[in-house]
């Protein structure tokens, strides 16, 4: 069986949050209804409409009809979800929270409005970009000019779908105790900080954040871990994530005396002056441009140094590893025809997951044929009253980097017990301290070698005690360790088990090293953001945080089905998968899908009447216009003769019209201009810093933001609760834990009181020097 087999989804959202996120609960076995307007989801304008909400039904509500009110009822009765995207104060009168409350106490209604339900910012257009531009990631993406860029994949509304599926079913998880739904509420915004979250902190005066708008550097702030060109033109991207790959490298390149050098002592992350990162860069890039791609490519993988190239799109789509996956799916499309688009992301359980059917064309099923001849589920509770969703059950994280640490992250959150094991030297990723807090808020850590026997018989006490486990070392590391899946379940069959790799459980590229720009490189994510240019490094780790928000949606999803049928099981999730979920969108292809056009390198938007631009003060704004009409306000807010609204869509943003009003913008303050086009109804954003989201007045009134201390670092600003719940609120903890900081309390825990100094001594745990 499949997770969420049995689930009945009722979605009333548009665009793609909201529906993303249903379609992902659809391909787990939920029975999902899409309801649109009469006019249909303005998405499906949208060629990845097609992919948003494939695998669902599909009907018309008329919500001024009288005779559909009463259709609307019987699904809301029957339904156990609610997916909407409403703008705040501009539902239905049927969809009143109050009156969903009381009539449908069962519903989990999840609620995806664009810029939040409080704050200044709450009425405007929802637009992916303008959520982007509003949350920094314009001016946090590095350029050679120092100006914001357009990103190419609507960041913003792919994570809220994320952080939505998984919070829906942790609100599941609550009911089955409490007997009641609730409203979650995942913004937009809160989505655009879950695709950037350990980028989201700011420490001693300053932030990851810093480096990236210093540096000015598109192709990589690192030189060991950055895009290169190949003697013969091609590009690949070199990912020296730890200093034993950048040793192997320095081997590879044949300039082993730079691991001995004092400037690079720190590589690859502690290269902190500029000076000793230009003279890196200025030893390996001669090194990768005398040999072509190809041969660079043997060279590393045999010297397992990892690398990747620079692929498009329509490359990755048949590739062997993707091949192998089984994400290259075929789908008869009712409008497109046959396409091809990405398979379902993640396996829980032994039952593969399903493409259920193409996107339904508008109003295929009749309203009254919608869950026709269904009867209402009866629900057991237990009665239990809980303050978090997930409050009472315990994770253990032996991940690491991103795409494991982050997902954990996301169930401490919702008020699970996440103890962090680490090996004696801890997570690599505590060399980015400021990230690290990112990615490791909420959890305790306990240090322990499972090399030693003594150690696993540790893990092995607490795998009695957990609920489920999230590991992403390489393949075949957790078998030599003895904690794979088959020796953990023999101890606790009720174990969610959630893997996570580079490539694949198989495949020709099973054991190679995996770390987020490789697969941005091999995905096409830097060819299409570069365009017309070369490619780019996206400082959004797309498949690091990807793969962290899926892997918690699975891990959840895989408690979900343990609690029907009382066992335990696998959860599988790839970077590869991963990544090609973070821009879903993009992996349509048949000969009925419309091209997507490939910008000017660096580009400021899409078209003259969609970007941004410089205001008088230096300031920054997004204009996007929807139709013609928007662009005869646009015009009219300019005083200028602008070019009629087709000529105008047939140019790129840094074509001649688009220039012709950049002077125009420039003599008015961003302040000034806002408010005009406000006035005149003209969709528009501030595009922000990163640095200013952190006292920005709108994210702490929807409390995106957070205050707390750390025992090393002092004052901290961090992303909050990206997901609110209604009934049972989530929590923030603590803050990112010191290596062993809670060892001791939890071998106490264990009843190990008396081994704890024993341990210490032999070096089978370590504490944190710091106070427990």
């Amino acid at each position: 069986m499949l997770p969420l087999e049995g689930l009945r989804v009722l979605d009333l959202s548009e665009e793609i949050a909201g529906p993303y996120a249903s379609m992902l609960l659809a391909e787990q076995g939920a029975d999902v209804i899409k309801l649109e307007k009469p006019s249909g989801d303005p998405a499906r304008a949208l060629p990845g409409f097609h992919v948003w909400n494939r695998s669902k039904a599909g009907s018309v509500i008329r919500f001024d009809d009288p005779e559909d009110q009463p259709e609307l009822e019987r699904l809301l009765g029957l339904a156990d979800v609610l997916v909407t995207g409403w703008l705040p104060g501009r539902q239905p009168a049927a969809l009143d929270q109050d009156r969903l409350e009381r009539d449908y106490p069962q519903l989990v209604h999840l609620w995806l409005p664009p810029f939040g339900s409080k704050g200044s910012e709450t009425e405007r257009y929802p637009d992916d970009a303008l959520a982007e531009a509003l949350a920094g990631f314009y001016v946090g993406q590095s350029t050679a000019t120092g100006d914001p860029v357009y990103l190419t994949i609507p960041f913003a509304s792919y994570g809220s779908a994320f952080v939505g599926a998984g919070a829906v079913v942790a609100a599941l998880l609550a009911r089955q105790k409490t007997g009641r739904g609730q409203l979650i509420e995942v913004p937009w915004i809160a989505g655009a900080l879950a695709m950037h979250t350990g980028g989201m902190v700011n420490a001693l005066g300053g932030g990851i954040f810093r480096l990236m708008l210093a540096a000015r550097a598109p192709k990589g702030a690192m030189p060991a871990y950055r895009l290169y060109q190949c003697a013969d033109g091609k590009w690949l991207f070199l990912a020296c994530g730890n200093n034993v790959f950048f040793n192997k490298m320095a081997i590879a390149i044949d300039r082993p005396d730079i691991v001995g050098d004092e400037r690079f002592a720190n590589a690859p992350w502690g290269i902190v002056d500029q000076g000793a990162r230009d003279a890196l860069y200025e030893i390996i890039q001669p090194a990768i441009a005398s040999r072509p791609r190809a041969e660079w490519l043997k060279i590393f993988e045999e010297s397992d140094v990892p690398s990747a190239p620079v692929s498009s799109r329509e490359d990755f789509i048949n590739d062997e590893q993707v091949l192998f996956n089984e994400m290259r799916a075929e789908v008869e499309d009712p409008e497109l025809g046959p396409t091809i688009q990405m398979g379902v992301p993640i396996r829980v359980g032994d039952d593969p997951p399903r493409i259920k059917n193409g996107a339904p064309k508008l109003g295929s099923t009749a309203l009254r044929d919608a869950w026709k001849g269904v009867k209402p589920q009866s629900r057991k509770a237990t009665g239990d009253i809980i303050a978090h969703p997930l409050e009472g059950f315990r994770v253990l994280d032996m991940s690491g980097y991103i795409a494991g640490a982050f997902g954990p992250q996301m169930l401490a959150d919702h008020g699970a017990d996440v103890i962090k094991v680490e090996p004696l030297t801890g997570d690599p990723f505590r060399e980015i301290a400021v990230g690290f807090l990112g990615w490791n808020r909420g959890k305790r850590s306990i240090a322990v070698d499972l090399r030693n026997e003594e150690g696993r018989e540790v893990l092995y006490d607490l795998v009695r005690s957990a609920d489920a486990i999230v590991e992403n070392f390489r393949p075949g590391v957790t078998e030599r360790l003895k904690v794979d899946y088959e020796t953990l379940r023999a101890i606790n069959p009720r174990l969610v088990y959630c893997s996570v790799v580079a490539n694949g459980f198989g495949g020709p590229r099973r054991d190679r090293p995996g770390f987020d720009p490789l697969l941005q490189a091999r995905s096409g994510a830097m060819d299409g953001q570069g365009g017309q240019g070369e490619p780019v490094f996206l400082g959004v780790a797309v498949s690091d945080h990807s793969a962290a928000l899926l892997n918690a949606y699975g891990t959840l999803a895989g408690l979900w089905m343990r609690e029907r049928t009382g066992e335990g099981c696998l959860v599988q999730l790839s970077l590869t998968n991963a990544t090609m979920a973070g821009q879903s969108g993009q992996f349509l292809f048949g000969d009925g899908v419309k091209g997507q056009p490939r910008l000017p390198s660096e580009p400021k938007g899409v078209w003259p009447g969609y970007r941004m631009f410089q205001c008088s003060d230096e300031k920054w704004l997004f204009v996007a216009c929807r139709d013609a009409d928007d662009w005869e306000k646009f015009a009219d807010v300019l005083g200028m003769e602008l070019p009629a609204y087709d000529v105008a869509r047939g140019e790129t943003s840094e074509e001649a019209i688009g220039q012709s009003i950049e002077p125009e913008a420039g003599k008015r303050s961003h302040d000034d201009l806002l408010k005009q086009l406000d006035a005149a109804g003209v969709p528009c954003a501030p595009v922000t810093s990163p640095l200013d989201v952190f006292e920005d007045p709108h994210f702490l009134a929807n409390e995106l933001l957070v205050n707390t201390h750390h025992p090393e670092m002092g004052e901290i600003t961090q992303t909050a609760l990206l997901a609110k719940f209604s009934a049972t609120p989530g929590i923030i903890q603590r803050v990112a834990p010191l290596l062993g900081q809670h060892t001791a309390e939890v071998l106490v825990e264990l009843g190990r009181e008396e081994d704890v100094e024993r341990l210490l001594g032999a070096a089978v745990v370590r504490a944190a020097a710091g106070p427990e």
